[in-house]
């Protein structure tokens, strides 16, 4: 069982996986922030049906570093495809490719973790068409 507050490097280094410096990375391409940040979010896309990846307050969790490390590999899979002239539907492939495989070595090393499926808190109470009854009256007509 892995411990909160493992280290990027002590995940990455079971996983075989090094973290990409982004900016760095925007830096030799000559990206801004947005489209770094476009990119992440397309590679998240692909790597979360396949991982869970936790929120934490803190201290990241070794599932979540886990995760952002196969995100942060997706996405440079990602842009080597289409930089090599890959069409669309082959980035894809390759990108889901990428994903799985990588997702595989994860879960191997007992890092893919889990959602907290436990109530913290009682659903809100349906009244008439779907309104929360917590709402409140707003007066009558009179």
């Amino acid at each position: 069982m892995w411990e909160r507050g493992v280290g990027e490097g002590d995940v990455g280094g079971v996983l075989g996986l090094s973290p990409v410096d982004w900016g760095k990375f925007a830096e030799s391409e000559g990206w801004s922030d947005v489209e770094v940040a476009r990119l992440q979010l397309t590679a998240a896309q692909w790597v979360s049906p396949l991982l869970f990846a936790p929120v934490f307050v803190d201290v990241k969790p070794p599932e979540r570093v886990a995760f952002d490390l196969v995100v942060d590999q997706v996405a440079i899979t990602l842009h080597r495809a289409s930089r090599d002239g890959l069409s669309e539907l082959e980035v894809g492939e390759v990108a889901r490719a990428r994903a799985e495989e990588l997702a595989a070595k994860v879960r191997e090393a007992g890092l893919e973790g889990a959602p907290d499926l436990r109530r913290t808190a009682r659903p809100p109470v349906r009244g008439v068409g779907g309104v929360s009854l917590s709402v409140g009256v707003l007066g009558s007509a009179g």
